[in-house]
């Protein structure tokens, strides 16, 4: 199986230098346990849905803020 490159990792690749690698690593580490913990709970969510929703609609439903109409 290919590994792929999350979002995550390809974000903290791209900062401009290792000094600011370094300075993030922290934040890096945390944003990588998040998104751990947010694709388990999708997967875990579709099966206990039934995968009923699309995945667009479960990002929808767990991630998107309402917009601030005013």
């Amino acid at each position: 199986m290919e590994i792929k490159q999350t979002a995550v990792d390809w974000f903290f690749d791209k900062l401009e230098n290792h000094e600011m690698q370094a300075k993030h690593y922290k934040l890096f580490q945390q944003a990588k346990q998040m998104m751990e913990e947010q694709i388990s709970n999708g997967y875990f969510q579709g099966l206990i849905d039934g995968m009923n929703n699309s995945p667009r609609d479960y990002y929808n439903e767990t991630y998107k803020q309402p917009n601030n109409e005013q």
